[in-house]
């Protein structure tokens, strides 16, 4: 188990790195799942640093996009799409706030701060969302 996270994490850090990344604090307000699709309301607790938008309140929405990860699956993959998820619900239950982030362009915009998804991995640090190919 502690190989596989060391491995992750190495894997992950040149992504970070190349393809840009960050995370922020956030409260989720609002939280729904079906399957592998999500919708979540979250409330921003600094500076939305991913675009210009200076959005206080994100709405994400999303599911595991299989065939676009299918030579990724060590960094995401359905399980750890479904783990991040049941992460992202505990915060939301225990009104916990909770680190979301993306790697590259992990956001994809479809609207004043309304943003989609093609998959979530968690660290220790929190919940990562993927948009564009790795």
């Amino acid at each position: 188990m502690r190989k596989s996270i060391v491995i992750i994490f190495i894997s992950l850090v040149p992504f970070l790195s190349f393809g840009g990344g960050s995370h922020f604090p956030v409260e989720i307000t609002d939280f729904k799942q079906s399957q592998e699709s999500f919708n979540l309301i979250a409330k921003v607790h600094v500076v939305f640093n991913y675009d210009s938008s200076n959005c206080s309140v994100i709405e994400l929405t999303g599911e595991y996009d299989k065939q676009r990860w299918k030579n990724h699956t060590k960094l995401i993959n359905k399980s750890i799409h479904l783990k991040s998820l049941e992460l992202l619900q505990k915060a939301y239950t225990d009104k916990a706030v909770i680190n979301l982030g993306f790697l590259g362009g992990g956001f994809f915009k479809t609207g004043h701060c309304s943003y989609n998804s093609k998959g979530l991995f968690h660290y220790e640090n929190g919940v990562y969302s993927i948009y564009g190919s790795i």
